[in-house]
């Protein structure tokens, strides 16, 4: 299933197609379900080796990573030649490459290197794909390739965004018979912007492993070009590289409208970065055993990271970014530090150096325990972010200490942490804690009260430890055991009114039946249903009659425990359109949707 239309676990804003400003938590759901599902346990003893590939400049630099991702010359039957003076185009080149099977070399834009000039002599490929017009790659370097007795082949528009879409249609051409790789069964390309590289680079070696063209737009405005290449590529789903400041809400919106969209984002380019590194590792199976490390920094445009995309694809191995250490490079480090054997390092001393290096090593020397969070609907709970999997805390604890033993803990693991637990965006940090347990084990707490998962629980997104005894409870991001409500509030205009979640309008749909939901698929995804657990009654706010709530199955083929809340036997959904708590953007909506009264009365529709 396309990203964003199912629940799984990972907090990252989402879109789905034709519901705008729905940025949510559905990607993050999508990306768990192929999380490694074993409960994290012991710490990586040794130190991560370090491999470094670098030279005297980042023309030489591109050569040592080429040499290093095809040390068989004879295997290389194309190679990619990108400037090395813009980041543009050759971030671009990566999902070529990866259909190619060939590497990126950098050029001056006036001359070629001898560095380069020599490895593409040592490689003797049939075609240097030139990548960009004559102002990026001048006609005299072209010549210069082509006296090296290889055929040369520019693939080139009027601008760089009119390139990006070029190099992505180059793909799918019956010459190289590539296609637009899937993610979830969507196929999937990335989009970032085109006028400032970090946000983007850390996506090459994923563009070059799956497939993934990597189309380029303004801040503010979807160029023509990438409007007609997507439209062309035929695709179904376009995930943002970076947050609002890099590609605005407004281009996501617009895209919405044809697509669905994902954004991969964090607070700065280095957390950005991480979480397009856990992004590939739920869903494009790749390794955190090998972590590739390049430098961010603005005065090196990214250079050596862009042709590190084909040595990092090829080993389906994430990139992170690193100046002195980066605290979310740093985070990620040790939320796999059980799996990161190998730091490869591209770029000289002057651009991550050996200090860099040796604290991305002790980051990577004891695993932390990283808190995310998980949603049913629109309640938020917490989730290991490494597995997907839910947490749970136990009534018959007390605060700092933990009354699960023998048995007990058999069927509801701790969670455990060799290191400071770290919180995902949307966990408070400050209460995260931990307590150490009687057999020298550091179990993590959340506001004081211990954290486990529940033996029962197969998949992200399972939820079947809620309620179980009426002692264990999913947690809520504020520490408050999680148990939907259904509350009565003022909403403007239209007085007394059903919400659930943080104040978020409850509606009703004329068109479903009692105790039957007719809303199904992108209807479903417009209008999410109000979600509890079976055997977990909703709790009645004030002024809601208790005894009109209840709820029926949410999938009738699925066997887990999710239901959908009812009111006076009616299905109760939130509106993806309503942005904040007591907006009312989904009353009357064509006529079939209305906020619901205390009675169970639909508010402002026709007798």
């Amino acid at each position: 299933m396309p990203l964003g239309l199912e629940r799984k676990v990972r907090t990252m804003h989402t879109t789905s197609a034709r519901s705008r400003a729905w940025f949510v938590s559905a990607l993050a759901l999508a990306l768990a379900a192929a999380a490694l599902l074993a409960w994290p346990a012991t710490a990586n003893a040794d130190a991560a080796e370090e491999v470094r590939n670098d030279g005297a400049n980042r023309y030489e630099t591109a050569v040592e990573v080429a040499e290093a991702a095809f040390p068989d010359p004879d295997a290389v039957d194309d190679v990619l030649l990108a400037t090395g003076e813009d980041f543009a185009d050759a971030l671009s080149a990566a999902a070529l490459a990866g259909v190619v099977e060939g590497p990126i070399l950098l050029t001056r834009t006036a001359t070629l290197p001898d560095a380069v000039a020599d490895a593409i002599s040592d490689f003797e490929p049939e075609t240097v794909h030139l990548l960009g017009g004559d102002a990026a790659i001048s006609p005299a370097v072209a010549d210069e390739v082509a006296d090296l007795g290889v055929a040369t082949n520019r693939i080139a528009g009027d601008d760089r965004f009119a390139t990006a879409a070029e190099v992505a249609a180059a793909i799918v051409t019956e010459g190289l018979g590539g296609e637009i790789g899937e993610v979830d069964g969507a196929s999937t390309v990335l989009l970032a912007d085109g006028r400032n590289f970090p946000d983007a680079i850390a996506a090459g070696p994923g563009a070059y492993a799956g497939t993934h063209p990597i189309l380029l737009t303004d801040t503010d405005a979807l160029p023509e070009a990438t409007t007609t290449a997507l439209a062309d590529l035929d695709v179904d789903q376009v995930a943002i590289l970076g947050g609002p400041s890099a590609v605005s809400d407004d281009v996501a919106e617009a895209l919405a409208e044809d697509y669905d969209v994902a954004r991969l984002a964090g607070a700065d380019r280095d957390e950005t970065a991480a979480e397009v590194a856990r992004f590939f590792v739920g869903n494009l199976d790749f390794d955190p055993a090998n972590v590739g490390l390049a430098t961010g920094a603005d005065a090196f445009d990214g250079a050596d990271a862009l042709a590190a995309a084909p040595y990092l694809g090829a080993a389906q191995a994430p990139l992170l970014l690193t100046g002195s250490l980066p605290q979310p490079t740093a985070d990620f480090l040790a939320e796999y530090a059980d799996d990161v054997a190998t730091l490869h390092v591209f770029g000289g001393d002057v651009v991550v150096d050996g200090d860099t290096v040796a604290a991305a090593q002790e980051a990577a020397s004891e695993r932390a325990a990283r808190v995310a969070l998980g949603a049913l609907s629109l309640e938020r709970y917490l989730a290991d972010s490494t597995t997907g999997l839910s947490l749970y805390r136990f009534d018959s604890d007390e605060p700092g200490e933990s009354n699960c033993e023998g048995d007990c803990l058999e069927a509801w693991p701790p969670l455990t942490t060799d290191a400071d637990p770290i919180a995902a965006p949307g966990v408070d940090a400050d209460l995260l804690g931990t307590i150490e347990r009687e057999d020298g084990t550091t179990q993590v707490t959340y506001d004081d009260w211990p954290l486990y998962f529940f033996a029962g629980d197969e998949e992200p997104g399972d939820v079947d430890g809620q309620g179980v005894n009426d002692v264990w409870w999913l947690v809520q991001p504020n520490g408050d055991r999680l148990q939907t409500r259904v509350e009565l509030e003022e909403l403007g205009e239209f007085g007394e009114a059903l919400v659930g979640a943080d104040g978020f309008a409850l509606y009703r749909f004329t068109n479903d039946e009692r105790d039957e939901r007719t809303c199904e698929g992108e209807c479903l995804a417009n209008w999410p249903a109000l979600i509890t657990v079976d055997g977990v009654d909703a709790i009645a706010g004030d002024g809601v009659d208790a005894d009109l709530l209840g709820t029926i199955p949410f999938d009738a083929d699925d066997d887990d425990r999710t239901v959908q809340v009812t009111y006076d036997g009616w299905p109760l959904y939130f509106f993806a359109g309503d942005e904040e708590p007591g907006d009312v953007n989904g009353q009357g909506l064509n006529d079939v949707w209305y906020l619901v009264d205390a009675e169970g009365e639909l508010i402002g529709a026709d007798d």
